[in-house]
């Protein structure tokens, strides 16, 4: 929803520009907090310190949602400068647009199978470690004693890890 405000906001010969500053933006903040919140859990522990990041993101973020507004007003405005498209007597009920969007349009057909993997990825890396265990996560199996692992005297005072 951001992006699409900041679009309203520039209009649309600057379309790119705000959704490029959008992403910078994102993605600078999230390696800015990690920064921070590693700083501070390295100095004063894991909690509750790194814990008050989150506090700080909740206050400023319902004291934003009070100060700044809605940009319908932008996109009224825009919408009265251009000539409204002539209707194409296109149905624009859910499943027409679903069957339009997945298999009638061939660029919308491929972003929403782009869409569709990039999900199923993101899915698939955080659904891993419940279907077999993970390296390294607590509740993992470890190796039984004696399994063969570095040194041979190793068995009889466990695994070296």
């Amino acid at each position: 929803m951001t992006v699409n405000m900041k679009i309203d906001l520039v209009g649309p010969s600057r379309r790119g520009l705000a959704t490029g500053l959008n992403e910078a933006a994102g993605y600078t903040a999230v390696g800015v907090t990690a920064l921070v919140t590693g700083y501070l859990a390295t100095s004063y522990g894991l909690r509750p310190v790194p814990e008050l990041i989150g506090v700080i993101f909740v206050v400023a973020g319902l004291a934003l949602a009070l100060v700044l507004h809605d940009t319908a007003a932008h996109v009224a405005l825009e919408l009265a400068q251009h000539a409204k498209p002539l209707p194409t007597g296109e149905n624009t009920a859910l499943a027409a647009t679903f069957a339009r969007t997945s298999w009638r349009n061939r660029s919308l057909r491929g972003a929403s199978q782009a869409g569709l993997v990039n999900n199923l990825n993101r899915c698939g890396r955080s659904v891993e470690c419940l279907h077999r265990p993970c390296p390294g996560r607590a509740g993992s199996p470890r190796p039984p004693r004696g399994s063969g692992r570095g040194h041979p005297a190793a068995a009889a005072t466990g695994p070296d890890w």
